[in-house]
């Protein structure tokens, strides 16, 4: 990263494909066909999922479940939960959308895929995720669409873990505050139409 920081003592500046920070991947892609999702119970993540709510550190509910049939007869990996989710093509891209998984699920090749390794918490990596414009990593900002290389080349500015937690403290309670203003601004854009 040309001219970054210099981080406070513990701290230490990393890529976020360095083996110990994260492994970077992405889903597979869609079975097509009504029959590998007729009666279906294994979430699997597209970007309309992780666009449903733009930001979420705990995405469970999607659109499309998976059958047996289809893990029976497609190579797919489950990814695990806390797995980071970011668009890496279609139109999706450039909205900044982020995700991590509130549990184990199926993704999308659509979705570049973030599992968080030792030296990282997912909820740090996750909150780290949202400050990533993907603009200013993607080869062709015409074309919107993102690398694994150019994801795994981000460097991420890490602290010890018992900092890592407290930076989670501080920013789950700021998230919940931002859900709490959106809730209401939802509920008095339904109310004030109805009183006028």
């Amino acid at each position: 990263m040309n001219g970054r920081r210099e981080l406070p003592k513990g701290w230490r500046w990393a890529k976020l494909g360095n083996k110990d920070v994260a492994e970077i991947g992405a889903g597979n892609s869609a079975p097509q066909g009504l029959e590998y999702f007729e009666g279906g119970e294994y979430p699997f993540v597209r970007t309309q999922d992780v666009g449903r709510e733009g930001k979420t550190p705990c995405l469970l509910e999607t659109t499309d479940k998976l059958n047996a049939h289809a893990l029976q007869t497609r190579t797919l990996r489950l990814w695990p939960e806390y797995t980071i989710l970011i668009p890496k093509s279609g139109a999706s891209t450039f909205l900044n959308h982020r995700a991590m998984l509130g549990r184990p699920a199926y993704v999308s090749s659509h979705l570049a895929t973030i599992v968080p390794q030792e030296s990282v918490l997912p909820e740090f990596l996750y909150f780290f995720s949202l400050t990533i414009d993907a603009r200013t990593i993607a080869p062709d900002n015409d074309y919107p669409s993102l690398n694994l290389p150019n994801i795994a080349g981000v460097e991420i500015p890490l602290p010890p873990l018992a900092v890592q937690e407290r930076v989670v403290e501080v920013l789950q309670q700021a998230d919940m505050i931002r859900r709490k203003r959106a809730e209401a601004r939802r509920i008095a854009d339904q109310i004030l139409p109805a009183l006028f």
